[in-house]
């Protein structure tokens, strides 16, 4: 298993035309603080804040990995 680090290494950085062509203008994914939420992300953000804060309900974040529960869970 990898671990995790801030900073991408040279191997899995998008050169400028991947970048230009998926809209980016920056290296995806070295941020750690930017997070992209969309409607359905705000949702599920929202769904589970109202379980945990009723108080009776008890949530578990599922998936496989590298699909985002860590970021899911950062406030």
């Amino acid at each position: 298993m990898r671990k995790a680090t801030s900073e991408q290494s040279d191997d899995n950085k998008l050169d400028e035309l991947s970048l230009a062509r998926l809209g980016l203008d920056q290296q995806p994914f070295i941020d750690s603080d930017f997070i992209f939420a969309d409607a359905s992300y705000s949702t599920q953000v929202n769904v589970g804040l109202q379980l945990l804060h009723a108080g009776d309900h008890v949530v578990a974040v599922r998936g496989e990995e590298g699909v985002g529960k860590s970021t899911f869970c950062v406030p």
